[in-house]
């Protein structure tokens, strides 16, 4: 059975972005939500969209690096969040929290960090929709 993907990131300062994307499909495929931050005010917008062919293999063997590497997730505040889904699951397996303070430059972070650079330019397309 194919799996399915989550992934959540938290960026910026003023503005911040907020992805949940959903559902990473097995086919690239995915959808989710952006949402914009600035002082006291925010504005949301679906999206979807799909990776390429090479984006999608990128994205695997990062997920798949990650699996392998993190042996136990912290209870720190965390800014990035990789699971398992499908997200209408109560209970998505957790993969990994790329965390907000006392970070350290493990393996997996990298790792974690590859899928954000794999979904930026994919997510900034839908940022001007958010002004």
């Amino acid at each position: 059975m194919q799996k399915t993907y989550v992934l959540k990131w938290y960026h910026g300062s003023d503005p911040r972005y907020g992805w949940f994307i959903r559902g990473i499909r097995p086919d690239g495929t995915f959808y989710g939500e952006i949402r914009r931050f600035s002082q006291n005010e925010g504005k949301q917008i679906d999206i979807k969209g799909e990776l390429s062919k090479i984006d999608l293999i990128q994205f695997l063997k990062s997920v798949n690096e990650i699996q392998q590497t993190v042996s136990a997730l912290s209870n720190e505040p965390w800014i990035g969040l990789l699971a398992e889904g499908p997200v209408t699951d109560p209970h998505p397996n957790i993969l990994y929290h790329y965390l907000k303070e006392n970070r350290k430059d493990t393996h997996a972070d990298r790792c974690f960090e590859e899928l954000i650079g794999i979904f930026l330019p994919y997510m900034e397309k839908f940022y001007d929709n958010l002004k």
